[in-house]
């Protein structure tokens, strides 16, 4: 009989541990969704309105302290297209000037590659002064100084979703752990 009662006991205990370890751990944050990405935004991030029709979201990035404006973070998804990505990634590198007129080169980006439930993720982030430039459905963006941008690309099967954040050099630099944070959170379903 006390054979039985342990062996119940133990039983007992492995269903216990075992539905804990299936549970899903409630997301950090607050929810948000894109397309069929969801994830958690972190405390200070905030949902916009899109400043236009080719963006599938807009995120708004409180100021740190000292920064009187926001960083922003634009999404876009295009569709298939694993070329884009690097594409991507060189065209917005060349939008900014580094010291004394340089354009960024892929040696003055920090860059990341990692892989966060089961999707493939790129990180990078650099600083310096966002020049002028034609952006499709806004117009001429101004020129802006001590300014970072701070991007992502996460890979999904439908396609890599483009996550292009900038603001002052400050504030972005501070957002860096809850950028990839938020990465981190996002889960896709397919559609």
């Amino acid at each position: 009989m006390k054979k039985n009662t342990v062996l119940g006991s133990v039983m007992f205990l492995l269903i216990v541990l075992l539905l804990g370890g299936c549970a899903e751990k409630p997301m950090e944050g607050t929810p948000y969704t894109v397309m069929n990405l969801t994830g958690g935004l972190p405390d200070g991030w905030t949902s916009v309105t899109p400043g236009n029709s080719l963006r599938s979201g807009q995120l708004s990035l409180a100021p740190s302290e000292g920064d009187t404006k926001p960083g922003e973070v634009i999404i876009f998804f295009v569709g298939p297209n694993e070329k884009g990505i690097e594409d991507s990634l060189s065209r917005w590198a060349s939008q900014f000037e580094a010291k004394y007129g340089d354009p960024i080169r892929k040696e003055d980006m920090n860059r990341q590659d990692f892989r966060s439930n089961t999707l493939k993720m790129i990180m990078v982030n650099f600083s310096g002064t966002m020049g002028r430039f034609e952006e499709i459905g806004v117009g001429e963006v101004p020129m802006r100084e001590n300014w970072a941008c701070t991007a992502g690309v996460v890979d999904t099967p439908s396609g890599p979703f483009f996550f292009k954040g900038t603001g002052p050099v400050k504030t972005m630099t501070d957002q860096l752990p809850n950028f990839k944070k938020f990465l981190q959170s996002l889960k896709y379903s397919a559609m």
